[in-house]
């Protein structure tokens, strides 16, 4: 679990990624030396924009330190992903941002899974889809549901997961965001 410090300073520097982005600006450098931030982890940044998803882009795994991960997610999830629009300055305004600080992906059972507290990656023949833990939560899933709507993002069929050919990796998040204390 990150600190609210560190929190704080991935949440201001996503914020300045965006900004940044634009005016055409390059990405932001971490100036700190917080050996947390400097660690390889990766990131998903979701962006919000009253209350509605706006763009979300992350990598799992991160051959970068974290706040260079986020700072990268945060421009592509605001100008890249391919649901949206390149974001506007007028959205930026109003929008907020969650980052989700990723664990590596672990090979996991479905009756191992814990909804709440693992996001899923489920993979098969070249497919892959991938649900964050605050997904399930937030649309009020159980363990079967959650299994199931993973596979369909990964373009299988919904019961894919009861098929011995299919792999399924659990990673936990830090989730936070601009909107929520650090309590």
């Amino acid at each position: 679990m990150l600190n609210p410090d560190q929190r704080t300073q991935l949440l201001q520097m996503a914020r300045a990624s965006i900004a940044a982005g634009l005016t055409d600006e390059p990405l932001p450098v971490y100036a700190g030396n917080d050996a947390e931030l400097q660690t390889e982890r990766g990131a998903f940044v979701t962006i919000k924009l009253a209350g509605h998803l706006r763009g979300c882009i992350g990598q799992v795994e991160s051959s970068t330190s974290l706040w260079e991960t986020v700072v990268r997610m945060a421009r592509s999830s605001a100008f890249s992903d391919p649901r949206f629009v390149p974001m506007s300055d007028s959205e930026f305004q109003e929008c907020s941002i969650e980052i989700s600080a990723m664990t590596p992906p672990l090979p996991i059972t479905p009756d191992d899974v814990l909804v709440g507290q693992h996001g899923l990656i489920v993979e098969r023949g070249g497919q892959r889809g991938l649900l964050l833990p605050q997904v399930a939560v937030e649309q009020r899933w159980d363990r079967e549901t959650f299994l199931s709507s993973t596979c369909l993002k990964a373009g299988l069929s919904e019961d894919a997961w009861r098929e011995p050919k299919t792999t399924i990796f659990a990673f936990t998040a830090d989730v936070f965001s601009e909107e929520a204390s650090f309590d």
